[in-house]
């Protein structure tokens, strides 16, 4: 991802409701931020940090057939809606796939979307409430993407889908320019050999900044083993892709990697720590773990790998990561239990790799299968988390006395 990690800010200004105390910190049950009216639902949410509190953009369906929307809103710290509800798209049922947004910086948000096989592109200033042209900025005939800025302020997008005027499906890597999201570089292949596309609500490719360029990193769809691949501030490759994972990662089949997401942040210490669902089993029972590695600043991975649920039980899905001060990483996932139940979990690990105890978030919170987090860390030391319900967009605070 991150879920690529993409960001949402719910800080603790009366958070504890809708109003409420400003030494309340953050609530710490789900609460809706959006309204769909009668016939609609808003899935695929994420959000950023914006100079007021956050944003969030979310995917509205009509379950009616008539047409989707691509929508984003600000909000302030405790959550409260501080701006209108600002159409980004609008088009057929195909339309918007899972939106993201991330900061470029102020008041600047960049918001992706997808059309048939196209991703599109553009810029929110949530000062003027203005969204700016939009542009195709890659092809993906997948649902999912993700990216990050990068330290010059331009954008790395890694998308997946079949290299124009062949038949070869790539993981590709694309370089966006800070000032028009005009394509600088790409779309460049980051695996040499091709492999199999499929349209899945998994995503088993994530991007994270590393010094002034970044990493990709994706699970193999042939052999199920997870690799990385530096890339400089220019989006040309400086090394050869990398295995980092040394629990053997089960291939799986078709239904079972839709499970098989991937993530990945850098951290205040420059290194980068990387998470993904490890099939070592049986995946409708217990046979998903989350693991994890370290990679330093040279991209290379560096220590054992981690066991980042610790239990067992289960199956573990969705990692999702922030990077806390101090060089730490939060690591949150879902935990589908064999009785149908649902829990979001996190887990703190410290620079050193020392993990801390796993605490649940919250239960069945969502009624979809595996939960879509987007964790975020506010300015009180604390962590949001933004995520779709049935049918609304929901949050919810992790006060930092948690982990």
């Amino acid at each position: 991802m991150r879920v690529a990690a993409v960001v949402g800010v719910l800080m603790s200004l009366g958070i504890a409701g809708f109003a409420g105390p400003a030494a309340a910190g953050p609530r710490e049950t789900p609460f809706a931020i959006t309204t769909p009216p009668q016939g609609a639902m808003d899935l695929s949410a994420d959000a950023a940090t914006s100079p007021g509190g956050f944003v969030a953009t979310w995917t509205r369906v009509d379950v009616g057939g008539k047409g989707n929307s691509v929508r984003i809103r600000e909000y302030d710290r405790a959550g409260r809606a501080a701006g209108p509800e600002v159409v980004v798209a609008a088009g057929p049922s195909t339309l918007g796939g899972f939106s993201r947004v991330i900061s470029l910086g102020g008041n600047r948000m960049l918001v992706t979307w997808r059309d048939m096989i196209t991703l599109y592109g553009a810029v929110y200033d949530v000062g003027t409430n203005k969204v700016g042209p939009k542009r195709a900025i890659a092809y993906s005939n997948e649902q999912l993407t993700d990216l990050v800025t990068l330290a010059n302020g331009n954008v790395a997008v890694v998308t997946s889908g079949y290299k124009p005027g062949t038949t070869n499906y790539y993981v590709t890597l694309t370089i966006l320019s800070k000032t028009n999201l005009a394509v600088l570089r790409g779309p460049t292949p980051v695996h040499d050999t091709s492999y199999f596309g499929f349209n899945t609500i998994g995503q088993d490719y994530a991007v994270a900044r590393l010094g002034n360029g970044g990493v990709v990193v994706r699970m193999d769809r042939v052999d199920g083993q997870v690799y990385v691949r530096r890339f400089a501030a220019n989006g040309t490759f400086v090394a050869k892709e990398r295995r980092i994972n040394t629990t053997v990662n089960q291939s799986g089949s078709l239904f079972e990697r839709v499970y098989r997401n991937v993530e990945a942040v850098r951290l205040t210490n420059g290194k980068v720590f990387v998470a993904w669902a490890s099939l070592e089993g049986n995946a409708f029972i217990d046979g998903l773990e989350i693991r994890g590695r370290y990679l330093d600043a040279n991209g290379v991975p560096t220590g054992a790998e981690v066991h980042v649920n610790a239990d067992a039980k289960g199956r573990q899905t969705k990692p999702e990561l922030v990077a806390l001060a101090g060089g730490a990483v939060l690591a949150g996932w879902a935990t589908e239990r064999i009785d149908a139940t649902q829990e979001t979990q996190f887990r703190k690990f410290a620079a050193t790799g020392k993990g801390g105890p796993v605490r649940t978030l919250d239960t069945n919170a969502d009624g979809a299968i595996g939960l879509r987090s987007d964790f975020s860390l506010l300015g009180d030391g604390s962590v949001a988390n933004v995520f779709s319900g049935p049918s609304a967009v929901m949050a919810e605070g992790i006060p930092a006395k948690q982990f």
